[in-house]
């Protein structure tokens, strides 16, 4: 009779400590690899909702124009003023389908009065960039205090372009040229500002002192006629994406200046605390904060005059990018927007 011996030769079953450690690292060594890819994924789903928003609020203005024969102008907070208060972001509110929020505005009053309160406060998803972590509680404390300005409203990621400016406050803080602006070594002090074609804030609202911008939209009550962009609407940036969070100067509804300039170049990072991803701390101030920015990575999503919408690379050229900001420059340039 043949017997079989058992028990002896047999597989060991599981894993030894050391097979499991390798197995660890292997998946460890592929979420590393795949989760840069993931969140790219994620990004760029992001920039493309973001794109598609500021072309809807684009869009709002050509719908106004069409309706109004003008657009809207961009700000209007003198007291005396027979104007409607208000803010392009208010004007345009109907064609962005947010009525409701339109008809609690009180434009015979100044945005900053507690009457407007609660339109100034109410959240619209819509016009907020995804990509930035304050998109998700879109209305900010800590605004400048100034005539028409609310301290609290919706922050404004999606900004009227006036295209390259300067202050020039009687010289307090003279130009740096287009040629030279590649260099930071001004912003030890802060004490200057970009400027280009020799435009200028102006302090008051009218007279001698208005603030026509070189943009489709200025620091004053008059709006903007199609007819007036001799540059061509598709050469002519009419809005741009911002970062909020970067100054006290934005909102929605500050009648101040809600306004942003393509004398600062794109994606400068600069905000009011004076820090700075791109270069030195230095003291900071509206004609360093306020320029178009995002947190896409390498540009912003730009919507021209015609309605279409340009990723512009923070690349581009700089004296290019403030012939994009002019509405009537007449200037030529061959190369690329990218």
């Amino acid at each position: 009779m043949l017997f079989r011996r058992e028990g002896f030769g047999r597989e060991h079953e599981g894993f030894t400590l050391v097979e499991l450690l390798v197995v660890i690292a292997i998946i460890g060594v592929l979420v590393a690899l795949l989760l840069p890819a993931v969140q790219a994924a994620r990004e760029a789903a992001r920039r493309i909702q973001c794109s598609n928003r500021i072309k809807q609020v684009a869009l709002a203005m050509h719908a106004y124009e069409d309706a109004n024969k003008v657009l809207p102008y961009a700000s209007e907070y003198v007291t005396s003023s027979p104007t409607p208060k208000g803010t392009a972001t208010a004007f345009v509110l109907p064609y962005l389908e947010q009525q409701a929020v339109y008809d609690m505005f009180h434009f015979e009053y100044m945005f900053s009065y507690t009457i407007n309160r609660p339109a100034v406060t109410t959240p619209i998803p819509q016009i907020t960039c995804p990509s930035d972590p304050q998109s998700v509680e879109p209305i900010l404390s800590g605004r400048y205090p100034d005539a028409g300005n609310p301290s609290r409203c919706h922050g404004m990621w999606y900004a009227p372009s006036g295209g390259p400016v300067h202050d020039r406050y009687k010289g307090v803080r003279p130009c740096v040229y287009c040629e030279a602006v590649t260099s930071y070594a001004h912003w030890s002090t802060g004490n200057f500002v970009y400027c280009c074609q020799g435009f200028y804030f102006g302090s008051g609202m009218f007279g001698s002192e208005m603030g026509i911008f070189p943009g489709m939209f200025g620091r004053c009550p008059i709006g903007v006629k199609f007819a007036e962009v001799t540059d061509g609407l598709s050469n002519t940036i009419m809005l741009g994406e911002t970062i909020p969070g970067h100054s006290i100067w934005n909102g929605a509804y500050l009648q101040n200046l809600p306004i942003y300039m393509t004398h600062i170049p794109l994606n400068n990072m600069m905000t009011d605390n004076g820090s700075d991803t791109n270069g030195p701390a230095g003291t900071a101030w509206w004609q360093h904060t306020m320029g178009f920015k995002s947190y896409h990575p390498g540009g912003a999503n730009f919507a021209m005059g015609d309605g279409s919408v340009q990723f512009l690379n923070d690349t581009i050229d700089y004296q290019l990018y403030n012939a994009l900001g002019t509405m009537a420059g007449g200037e030529v340039f061959q190369e690329s927007l990218h």
